[in-house]
């Protein structure tokens, strides 16, 4: 579970569904080995409503790591549990992912822009531990 600064508790890559909150601008942090691919974060948005699927949020990268590369990936349809009367749903999501590179402490940036939220959008920041690679054996 992640505890977020302000007054929202959340699952791991799975954020609330707008129409019944407002997802909240989260620190996120994450370990991986060198070489290793990270989802960091995935975002999809429904209306409660009618368990209506919305277009996948808008995200884009505002401060790109130093030691890794990140990637925001639209996936078409996947399985999501939206919890209420809307049970489980097939939603477009999008996702932020962490390929690293070289060992050290990274941190990269991006912003969230909901279809049914007219604000200026949530902005989140991550911070990712990278460790020397695992020697083969």
């Amino acid at each position: 579970m992640i505890l977020l600064p302000s007054r929202r508790t959340i699952w791991p890559f799975l954020f609330s569904c707008l129409g019944v909150t407002a997802t909240a601008a989260a620190d996120v942090t994450a370990s991986a080995s060198a070489g290793q691919d990270v989802l960091l974060a995935s975002y999809y948005e429904i209306r409660q409503a009618g368990c209506l699927a919305l277009q996948a949020p808008r995200v884009r990268i505002t401060a790109p790591p130093a030691l890794g590369k990140a990637t925001v990936v639209r996936i078409q349809q996947q399985p999501v549990q939206a919890g209420g009367r809307c049970g489980t749903l097939a939603v477009p999501v999008v996702q932020v992912r962490y390929r690293a590179r070289q060992a050290g402490t990274d941190s990269l940036a991006w912003e969230v822009r909901y279809q049914a939220d007219n604000t200026a959008g949530d902005r989140v920041a991550a911070e990712v531990r990278v460790l020397p690679p695992r020697p083969v054996r």
